[in-house]
């Protein structure tokens, strides 16, 4: 997991090129041979079908997942935290993105300390305090991913 200005996310997979046209604020760093690599990689878990995907026949989505059950390549790995202090130059929108994948994210709302978003909708989680100086992303690794934004602030 990375936090990033692309929309679409996948640096691993990028080409030297692209990922010049790329962002990163937060979760990458490099070897001494200049490879990328994730810093807030945790262990891979998946939600798959019990037997054959039987969406199109369930009415809501507590009866889907009950014909779903969780995967993990390490049942005993542990989740990935990436914290990230917001720079006063960060703009109001990034993204949250998937190292490895592409299109496995969302958006991230950068509001100064005291305001509140005036986006609403089921991906709305603002907030803000005037002392708090970190995101703080929880990443569960759990598809679809769950993350916790506490204290949105730039310091300003």
């Amino acid at each position: 997991m990375y936090i990033t200005s692309s929309s679409e996310g996948g640096y691993g997979q990028l080409s030297e090129a692209n990922r010049r046209r790329e962002t990163v604020y937060a979760g990458v760093e490099y070897d001494g041979d200049g490879y990328a690599y994730p810093t807030a990689a945790g262990r891979y878990c998946e939600w798959k079908h019990k037997t054959i995907d039987r969406s199109a026949e369930i009415a809501t989505f507590d009866e889907y997942k009950k014909t779903l059950h969780l995967s993990c390549d390490d049942p005993n790995g542990q989740p990935a935290y990436l914290n990230w202090t917001v720079a006063d130059e960060t703009p109001d929108l990034v993204y949250y993105q998937c190292f490895t994948h592409r299109n496995l994210g969302w958006k991230i709302h950068v509001v100064n300390p005291g305001e509140t978003s005036k986006i609403s909708g089921s991906h709305g989680l603002y907030g803000s305090h005037s002392s708090a100086l970190l995101y703080t992303l929880l990443l569960l690794t759990v598809a679809p991913w769950w993350f916790v934004l506490m204290q949105p602030s730039r310091g300003f």
